[in-house]
C-alpha cells in the first residue's frame, strides 16, 4: 500500500504539534512525514523527535508530497509561496494553519489546488487541541476525510465552519490559550503578593482551569449557570465577581476577543 506523503513548509511550534500527533497516531504506519525549515537545527529536531525527513527545499517538498501543510507566519506567505507558483496540482491537498490567511489569498499562490484552512491552537502540543476548519470547493470528499483524520491526531475538539467564521475561531480558541495564561499570571501574582508559594499557586490555578474546562465539556449547562453554582450569597466568590463586575471585566474580555477577530481579518488582507 502506497504511503501518504505529508510535507510541512515551516516547522514551528504548531507544525511540531501536528507532527507529534501524526507520529504517535494509528495513522503513522500509513504515512511519511517530510519537513522544510530555514533553520537546520529545527529540521534536525523534528527528524529526531518525529522521524520527519528533511527536504532540501520547499520546491522539493511540494513536488514529493501528497498533502502539504502551510505552517508559516502569514506575514511571510508571499515571500515563501511566490517561488512555488505553478507547482501545486489538483492531486495535492493543502492544509493551511496560517492565521487570517483566506483560501482565496492562498490560492493566488497555489492556483485552484484544494485547500483546507484550519485554525488550531497550542494545546495541540499536549494532545488537547481545539480547532475550527473550512474547505474550499475543490476539496473532494476523500480529501476532506483524510484532512479530518489528520486533524483528529492533534485535536480533542474540532468543528467545520463556513470560512467567514474562521476569524472568530481564531479569536476564541486560536488566541484563547493566551487569555487563560494571562488570567493565571494575575492570579499567581496576587498569591505571591500575599506571600504564597508561586509554584504551588501555579499548580493550583492550572488544575483549577483544567477542572473547570472539564466541567464545561461534560455539562449541558451554560458557563453562567456553572459559575452561579460556585457563587454562594455573601461568600468569597461573590465578592470576587462583584470586584470584576465593578471594573466591567466582561466588556474588557468581549472587546479583546473582537480585537483579535479584527486582527485576523487584517492579516488576511
Amino acid at each position: 500500500m502506497k504511503k501518504v506523503k505529508i510535507g510541512f513548509i515551516g516547522s514551528g511550534n504548531m507544525a511540531k504539534a501536528v507532527m507529534k500527533g501524526l507520529a504517535s497516531s494509528k495513522m503513522k504506519a500509513a504515512l511519511t512525514i517530510y519537513a522544510y525549515d530555514t533553520q537546520k537545527a529545527v529540521l534536525a529536531e523534528v527528524k529526531k523527535k518525529y522521524k520527519a525527513i528533511p527536504a532540501s527545499s520547499n520546491e522539493a517538498l511540494v513536488k514529493g508530497c501528497d498533502v502539504i501543510f502551510l505552517a508559516i507566519k502569514p506575514q511571510a506567505a508571499a515571500e515563501v509561496l511566490e517561488p512555488l507558483k505553478g507547482m501545486f496540482g489538483q492531486g495535492r491537498l493543502i492544509i493551511s494553519i496560517m492565521a487570517g490567511m483566506s483560501v482565496k489569498k492562498i490560492q493566488t499562490f497555489t492556483g485552484k489546488t484544494p485547500v483546507v484552512r484550519v485554525m488550531p491552537n497550542t494545546p495541540a502540543l499536549v494532545g488537547e487541541g481545539a480547532c475550527g476548519y473550512c474547505a474550499s470547493k475543490e476539496v473532494s470528499k476523500k480529501q476532506l476525510q483524510n484532512a479530518e483524520n489528520i486533524l483528529d491526531t492533534f485535536n480533542a475538539v474540532k468543528f467545520k465552519f463556513q470560512e467567514s467564521r474562521i476569524d472568530m475561531v481564531t479569536a476564541i480558541s486560536g488566541s484563547g490559550p493566551a487569555y487563560f495564561f494571562y488570567f493565571a499570571e494575575a492570579v499567581i501574582e496576587a498569591a505571591k503578593e500575599d506571600g504564597f508559594d508561586a509554584a504551588a499557586a501555579k499548580k493550583l490555578i492550572a488544575q483549577t482551569m483544567i477542572g473547570a474546562g472539564r466541567m464545561m465539556l461534560d455539562s449541558e449547562d451554560a458557563p453562567e449557570i456553572l459559575r452561579q453554582r460556585v457563587t454562594s450569597k455573601g461568600g468569597t466568590t461573590q465578592k470576587a465577581i462583584e470586584e470584576m463586575d465593578s471594573k466591567d471585566m466582561k466588556k474588557i474580555i468581549k472587546d479583546a476577543v473582537k480585537a483579535a477577530r479584527q486582527r485576523s481579518k487584517e492579516l488576511g488582507r
